[in-house]
């Protein structure tokens, strides 16, 4: 293990590297360069802007997925206001600030219907539903030792988050 390195990595995987977020891709996750080779880290819960310590865990795609921890946070971000916030898979962007992550998902569509040939389409503004309530659920049901569990998958998982 190199001495600078506090943790063992597996192999494979880039050094964890101090990086600013670009910009969110399609699956809200935060998209970074690593400084070594330039591949993408795709960190979860991160807003572009911010300073991280990110930590590659998996190869994704051309680059890396991992985790981060947060050094300098955005301005834009917030508390979120559920309490599964980043245990369950659902709301990723709920520490983003409205009008920030309204833009960013009518982008989305945009850049959508302009891949479709419909690049003059004018858009509504985003219909939102206010904290602590929803639109749509998912609920997830397990049999446990003793009876079932129900509540909501965690991230990119098949892992039922009890809800209570």
């Amino acid at each position: 293990m190199n001495p600078r390195q506090t943790t063992p990595r597996r192999a494979g995987l880039p050094p964890p590297a101090e990086v600013t977020v670009a910009h969110l891709g399609s699956e809200a996750d935060g998209i970074a360069a690593h400084p070594d080779s330039g591949a993408a880290l795709f960190l979860p819960f991160t807003l572009p802007g911010e300073r991280v310590r990110a930590t590659a865990t998996h190869k994704r795609g051309e680059g890396w997925g991992g985790s981060a921890e947060i050094l300098g946070a955005s301005a834009e971000r917030v508390t979120a206001p559920c309490p599964h916030f980043t245990t369950c898979g659902g709301c990723t962007l709920q520490h983003w600030v409205d009008d920030a992550y309204a833009a960013w998902k009518s982008g989305l569509l945009a850049a959508a219907l302009a891949r479709a040939g419909f690049g003059d389409a004018t858009l509504a503004p985003l219909v939102r539903t206010v904290p602590g309530s929803r639109r749509r659920m998912d609920l997830a049901i397990r049999r446990i030792p003793g009876g079932v569990t129900m509540g909501l998958h965690a991230p990119r998982s098949t892992e039922v988050i009890d809800i209570g």
